[in-house]
Parts: structure tokens; sequence; C-alpha cells
């Protein structure tokens, strides 16, 4: 299956354009289309807050006229993005008012892939969606872009796959082998040892992705981060790769919230896109 419909969340904020742009890149390059979802609160005074507030009502309205501008300006940037690319009959602007993480991950189940920005802040009141809720609710692999990521004239053509031989490091491969099969360098690492089944039973996964007609570099590093995720993100930043695959929550999501772990140091530090699946 070819990589054809592409979806990417867009909120008003200073980091969307980049973002959008990053969606065009890929559009152009895997010829598909590309829907652009800006997702708009339900509460944009919530009940609670209404009722202690003087003259809800004229505020709520204030609220309303705020955001429809936020609407217009994002779509106004899309659909000029999409002019500049040449897109116009292959793009889509699509608005909807609902919570913002459980419609990203209905949408997303319609897309090959969700493009997303990176998301830090816990203010229940401040734009966008969460990805690594997305990623669990929407069943497709998601590409984040960070916020101070800015795309070139085109992408980049090394990907960097982290291997553990997990189950998550497998779907994130299986999702992300269309992509991999399109870069000209693929650099698989593994962090500390190979996995134990792997020497058992004479197992490679740089000879899978060969018989894919990827053609990759097994490298193994050692950890020197407090987690193996920063270890991966580093090289993936010092090799000039442009891509960083890897697999979400290897451990349960509750350890991962309160411990931290591969997948919370990367969201939060990472400086080049990752593409995440669980």
């Amino acid at each position: 299956m070819a990589i054809k419909d592409l979806l990417v969340l867009v909120e008003d904020s200073p980091a969307c354009r980049s973002r959008i742009r990053m969606a065009f890149l890929m559009a152009t390059k895997y010829n598909a289309h590309l829907t652009a979802a800006y997702i708009r609160r339900t509460d944009l005074l919530p009940r609670g807050v209404a009722n202690l507030v003087p003259d809800a009502e004229s505020l709520s309205a204030s609220l309303e006229q705020a955001d429809n501008e936020k609407a217009e300006r994002i779509a106004q940037l899309f659909h000029d993005g999409a002019e500049r690319w040449g897109r116009r009959d292959t793009s889509h602007w699509l608005c909807v008012r609902s919570e913002p993480d459980t419609a990203a991950g209905a949408v997303g189940r319609y897309a090959d892939l969700v493009i997303a920005g990176q998301f830090t802040r816990r203010d229940r009141f401040q734009p966008g969606v969460n990805p690594d809720e997305v990623v669990f609710s929407s069943g497709r692999p998601m590409l984040i872009v960070p916020d101070a990521f800015v795309p070139g004239d085109t992408l980049v053509e090394h990907a960097v796959l982290g291997w553990n031989g997990s189950r998550e490091a497998a779907r994130a491969l299986a999702d992300a082998m269309l992509i991999l099969e399109t870069h000209t360098r693929v650099s698989v690492v593994m962090v500390g040892e190979h996995p134990s089944f792997e020497r058992r039973f004479d197992l490679d996964i740089q000879t899978h992705l060969e018989r894919h007609g990827v053609r990759a570099e097994s490298v193994t590093i050692d950890q020197d981060a407090a987690d193996p995720g920063l270890d991966l993100l580093n090289y993936a930043e010092k090799s000039g790769a442009g891509l960083l695959v890897m697999g979400a929550y290897s451990h349960s999501r509750i350890r991962e919230d309160v411990l931290g772990g591969a997948t919370r140091s990367v969201l939060k530090r990472m400086t080049i896109p990752v593409l995440m699946a669980h």
C-alpha cells in the first residue's frame, strides 16, 4: 500500500507554519492527498468558569469571535501553501468542533500517516493536540514535527530506525517501511547489546530491510544518556538524519507518565521529526 492520504493537525501557533510546509513536502514527494484538520474546542468558556464571571454571555461571544478569526487565519495559511506547492486540487481543509485529542484520533484513522506538532504544554486551554495520546487512539503512525524545526526545500533522505526487537519497534518499522523504502540512507541503531533472540536464532533486522529493497547500515551504540531514547536522538542529530523512527511506549503508559522513559524524553527534547507507532 502506498502513502496516498496524509493528515496534518494544525492550530494557531508559530510552529504551525513549518509543520504545514513539512506536510506539503511529504505530499509532493509521495503524490498524496493532504488534509489539514483544525479542531476547535467545545468548551471555550467552561460552565464552571462561566458561573464565576460577570457578563459571561458577552465574554463567550468574544471568545467565539476570536476562535473564528484563528480558524480563518490558519485556513488561509494552509490554502496559501496548497497554492504555492501546486496542490490545490489534492488538498482539503477540515474544521471541526470537538475535544481535540479524541477528534484527532478519530480523524486520523482515515489517513495513512498523521503529522502533528510537538506538545509539551499541560494547560488544557492551550491550542493543539497531544500526539502521545493520538498515537494510541488513532491506530495510525504519527510523524511529530518539533516546534523549533524548520524544513528545507527538500526532505533529508537519511532516516534512523531505533531498534530493540520489541513489539513496538516492529510496529514502527512496519508503519514506516513505505517511507524507509524511499530514503537513500537508513541507519538501524541499537542502544547496548543486540536483542538476545537475534543472537540465539541468527536473526538480523538489516537483512529484513534489504529484502524490502532498503539498503541499511547497522549501528550499535553504548547507552550514555539516562535512557536509550536520548541516545537515539543524539545519534540521529549528530549523523545529520532528517527522521527518527521508533516505537512508542515499550513500557506501561503509567510507568512512562510517572518515571519518564524513551518516549517522553524524545517528545520533550526532539529537534528533528520523529515517526512513532504503537
